[in-house]
């Protein structure tokens, strides 16, 4: 059968808008709820929390009034942060709601993606690094573990299919623990090019961000952006490599892959 698309906003939650959504889940026998306000452009709490935890709220009450089989939600690692700004905050509320709503539920949680993809803070730093020759950022050494957008699709398409899996959540992530400068240079050197990092504590970051908040619709780098490097998260990848079978690729070779670097 040809596919069909239906078109509509999550962030609606008028009964016209909750109408059309049943229609559109009619017949489905599994979703995957990528939609959501993503921690890069400025959005207050009110609008965030409507599109991550009210649409997902609807979405799920409507997938167990239409027999939806299987529920795939793609979280975020900053989920995890204790102390998380409004998006990751907004990430777990929803996945609280979605665990306790009855519906068959697998939440994919996945850290920070890079691929070959237009949009994205992966492309962000890509583009940063291919013009700018010195490029202040924000000290840290916490590290994080990129994923391989690749990897991320094959989680999709797994958790769609496994049966009655033992875990529900699952850490969706790279094989590689790296510092955010650590990425940047990683990154540089995939593309050919010698850059002098300058670090910026991140104090002055995150002040710097507000600022930007304050005057452009989308600043480089949002408060969200840099919570997200002020603490690890814990990865464990044995569910994600023993339940969905996915074994995620190593830094160097996703970046080739993301780069297009012979």
């Amino acid at each position: 059968d040809k596919a069909q698309v239906f078109s509509g906003d999550l962030a609606d939650a008028s009964d016209s808008a909750r109408r059309a959504l049943g229609d559109a889940l009619r017949g489905c026998d599994a979703v995957v709820h990528l939609a959501g306000k993503t921690s890069e452009g400025t959005a207050n709490a009110e609008y965030t929390e409507s599109v991550n935890v009210g649409a997902t709220q609807r979405l799920a009450e409507l997938a167990k009034e239409c027999g939806v089989k299987r529920f795939v939600f793609v979280s975020s690692q900053s989920a995890r942060i204790s102390r998380a700004g409004s998006y990751g905050a907004s990430k777990k509320r929803a996945e609280d709601v979605l665990l306790k709503s009855g519906v068959d539920a697998v939440i994919l949680r996945p850290a920070i993606i890079y691929g070959s993809g237009n949009a994205g803070l992966f492309k962000k730093f890509a583009d940063i690094v291919r013009k700018v020759p010195v490029i202040p950022i924000p000290y840290t050494a916490v590290t994080f573990q990129p994923v391989f957008v690749g990897d991320v699709v094959s989680s999709i398409l797994s958790a769609l299919e496994v049966s009655n899996p033992a875990e529900r959540i699952f850490d969706v992530a790279g094989p590689d623990a790296v510092t955010f400068p650590g990425l940047i240079r990683a990154v540089a050197r995939e593309l050919g090019f010698s850059r002098v990092l300058i670090p910026v504590p991140m104090g002055l970051c995150i002040l710097g961000a507000k600022m930007l908040a304050l005057v452009l619709k989308k600043p480089p780098v949002t408060v969200d952006n840099l919570v997200g490097l002020t603490e690890v998260t814990p990865i464990n990848l044995r569910p994600l490599k023993e339940i969905l079978n996915v074994e995620p690729v190593r830094l160097s070779d996703g970046l080739k892959l993301a780069l297009k670097v012979n």
